[in-house]
């Protein structure tokens, strides 16, 4: 008996060492997802490759109390490109990739660089300039708090839009009468110079180009390759239209209040890094993509800078138009968009015309 008794009181003792250590590590469900997809979406692959297994990589190394059980939701498998906000404030969602062009109403103001056409090609000059807005305008952070029940964690800047299209465009002109698709807030920059604007989303652009639904898009180097629509469209010209700031990564607010401050720190460090590591793997990506493209025989043309110049001049004051649009709703529009114009000119940035916001 005493023997037995010994052997239960050391296994006691055992499992008094063992059974807090074991237990320690406390699992959190987190949904996170996406309109695009992951794969040829380099803005929402960082989420997966780099964004997801970062957060639970550093969470050990603070001692492994917490580990996130991530379960991801992206290409629209949870919410739809224009649902992801909404998704996010109800909680469907606890955290997700907020594209700006899709919520035209909501986050009017977000899509700043959409409304400076012409900006700056490189996306590291558009993503430092916007850090640089959002400590202005503070207005870009605290609006997904006081509106629409989410914190606001990062933002990010996608690569330098250009022009793919089933025709060669080496001249404005080319331009009248064709059928060109984009996101949205890009429209006008095709509707002044007289083509037929048509609204659109990646999701779906190969299909449409393929058919003849339309006959361009207004679209990046990498996506054009991620999406394969070099395959349907076998022309690209390089016209410079901008890097563009185009989303947020946002977290519920009521899972975010769930979290130990443990978690909350390493999501707030590794949110704010994937704005980086998402420019930097875009511009992989976009040289990869130009390979890609060029051996499988795209034509590429450049748009003769006097061009650029024409097509600039033949655009209203789109900067100054949707600054008075978002001053009369109450919003900073003024502050906002001569706020990222200034950052990209303190960015040694160029316009080929000079916006002015008064």
């Amino acid at each position: 008996m005493k023997t037995k008794a010994f052997w239960f009181a050391l296994g006691v003792f055992a499992a008094c060492l063992v059974g807090p250590v074991a237990s320690a590590q406390q699992k959190i469900p987190l949904t996170i997802g996406s309109g695009h997809p992951a794969g040829p979406a380099i803005w929402v692959g960082t989420v997966k490759d780099f964004l997801v297994p970062e957060v639970n990589r550093r969470l050990q190394q603070r001692g492994n109390r917490y580990q996130i059980d991530w379960r991801e939701a992206y290409g629209g498998t949870v919410a739809k490109l224009e649902d992801v906000l909404e998704a996010i404030e109800s909680g469907v969602l606890d955290m997700g990739l907020v594209a700006y062009p899709f919520e035209p109403t909501k986050l009017f103001l977000h899509n700043f660089s959409y409304y400076v056409p012409f900006g700056t090609p490189d996306p590291m000059q558009a993503y430092r300039a916007s850090l640089r807005l959002h400590k202005q305008v503070p207005y870009l952070s605290e609006v997904f708090e006081k509106q629409y029940n989410q914190i606001f964690l990062a933002t990010t800047a996608i690569n330098n839009y250009n022009l793919v299209t089933t025709f060669p465009v080496k001249k404005v002109e080319d331009l009248k009468g064709r059928k060109i698709a984009a996101a949205g807030p890009n429209l006008p920059w095709v509707s002044s110079v007289g083509a037929i604007p048509v609204q659109g989303n990646l999701n779906e652009a190969y299909t449409s180009l393929q058919s003849g639904l339309y006959e361009g898009w207004v679209m990046f180097v990498d996506a054009t390759w991620g999406f394969k629509l070099y395959e349907v469209a076998r022309h690209y010209t390089f016209t410079n239209f901008g890097a563009i700031v185009v989303a947020a990564i946002t977290i519920n607010k009521d899972s975010w209040g769930k979290l130990p401050d443990e978690v909350r720190t390493v999501l707030r460090e590794v949110s704010e890094e994937y704005g980086l590591k998402q420019v930097e793997a875009g511009l992989k990506k976009q040289a990869l993509g130009l390979e890609a493209m060029k051996q499988a025989g795209t034509t590429f043309h450049t748009l003769p800078f006097v061009e650029i110049q024409e097509w600039a001049n033949m655009l209203p004051n789109i900067p100054q138009q949707k600054a008075d649009e978002a001053n009369a709703k109450g919003w900073p529009g003024t502050a906002v968009i001569r706020g990222y114009i200034e950052g990209l000119e303190a960015e040694g940035f160029k316009f080929p015309r000079r916006w002015t916001v008064k």
